[in-house]
């Protein structure tokens, strides 16, 4: 296994790992691997997607690599808007609160921020028989290596 595959592995677990120490989010509720979070029916789900890379050098020896992440959160439609409304703003009020706060993203050799949120307007997402509101956070995670 190569360097680059363990750093990405590490920033994805330690994202996963501050969504669920900051209180947010059970285990049960984030995933790095599947989309088997959402067939609990939880009321929230969180699927992490790296999507870009990028390093360049440092010092001799030394990169920084840059990990881009997409969270794919779904917020499950309880029928009354005023309530999904709500879980959509908790949702990106919790995400970015981990990640701001997190000690496992905020070490010496690596930081975090959350550079956008979008939802696409009347989108929705089935999943055994739920309806699920789509929320998508990037996350930038950069590490020295």
């Amino acid at each position: 296994m190569s360097l680059l595959e363990t750093t990405i592995k590490s920033c994805a677990s330690a994202l996963l790992d501050d969504l669920v120490d900051s209180g947010s989010f059970l285990r049960s509720q984030v995933s790095a691997c599947d989309y088997a979070v959402l067939e609990s029916g939880a009321t929230c789900a969180i699927v992490v997607q790296p999507l870009t890379s990028t390093a360049r050098p440092l010092t001799f020896g030394t990169q920084e690599y840059a990990w881009g992440f997409r969270l794919e959160c779904y917020v499950k439609d309880t029928g009354r808007v005023p309530d999904t409304l709500t879980r959509v703003y908790d949702i990106q009020d919790a995400v970015a609160g981990a990640i701001m706060t997190g000690s496992n993203l905020r070490t010496a050799e690596r930081d975090a921020r959350v550079t956008s949120f979008s939802r696409p307007p009347d989108s929705f997402v089935e999943f055994n028989g739920h309806d699920y509101l789509p929320v998508y956070i990037s996350v930038t995670v950069t590490d020295e290596g």
